[in-house]
């Protein structure tokens, strides 16, 4: 990482050696070489030194370098993040997957492993680079720190490739589950917001219902203890939901939030 951030990557070779090939004819700007600087930084710090998988997405990736922006009508945007991993890509210093939701057809998750062409870029030998990723699998290995939950006897007679073919997935299906539960989230806030407008004793009696009927049969007890307890959770029900009506996330805090 001090080699990448001694020098200018916008200056390697490489750049003009495959202008044919990119389909790129210009140099790059100054901000858009400042911005390819810290690209390279931020592609550097969340990478396996093993996979060479960047296991960040590009809104990640972006907020790292601080290339987000947001319009006057607060609309986010990472497309200057996003235009230096095309021509990361357009280069062959990067190979990208786009993953897909099955069911929307939105791209969730924009997978990125860096070439040799990488290491070139950032003035480190490649078999520099194919040694030191071949010290860190072996450390991992006797240290059974390889992130994965199989047995020592798999991880033994584990390739490097295979590890890669594994730990990809393993950052698919992250990046999905946080996709999935952010879906979640908003769909939470959007109905709490319609709620906040239904007066205190309406709103009362919509989630004592929900409450109750959650409960199973012979989990109900009226008890006036059972009646203090269940009382306690429907306040803390509103209260949340008051909460999420005027923010854009829920609190760090919150209690257990409607389904």
């Amino acid at each position: 990482m001090n080699l990448a951030a001694s020098r200018d990557v916008c200056s390697w070779a490489g750049f003009t050696l495959l202008e044919a090939v990119a389909g790129r004819r210009r140099h790059f700007y100054l901000h858009a070489r400042r911005g390819m600087n810290a690209m390279v930084m931020a592609i550097l710090h969340y990478m396996n030194r093993v996979t060479w998988q960047v296991e960040a997405s590009v809104h990640t990736l972006t907020l790292h370098c601080a290339m987000d922006t947001t319009s006057r009508a607060g609309n986010h945007s990472i497309t200057r993040g996003t235009r230096r991993i095309v021509d990361l890509e357009r280069f062959g210093v990067v190979e990208c997957e786009k993953h897909t939701d099955q069911k929307t057809g939105a791209i969730y998750f924009k997978s990125i492993v860096v070439t040799e062409r990488f290491f070139d870029m950032i003035g480190m030998n490649v078999e520099e680079a194919l040694r030191e990723r071949d010290t860190a699998f072996g450390k991992w290995k006797n240290d059974q720190n390889l992130g994965l939950d199989i047995s020592l006897s798999e991880m033994g007679k584990m390739s490097v490739t295979e590890y890669s073919s594994l730990r990809k997935q393993y950052v698919v299906a992250k990046a999905w589950s946080l996709r999935h539960d952010k879906k979640i989230t908003k769909a939470q806030i959007r109905r709490a917001k319609r709620l906040a407008q239904k007066p205190k004793d309406e709103l009362r009696r919509i989630i004592a219902e929900e409450l109750f009927q959650k409960t199973s049969n012979s989990a109900r007890d009226f008890s006036s203890a059972a009646i203090s307890s269940f009382n306690r959770q429907v306040g803390q029900r509103m209260r949340y939901i008051y909460v999420l009506a005027v923010a854009d996330d829920p609190p760090d805090d919150a209690p257990q939030p409607l389904n």
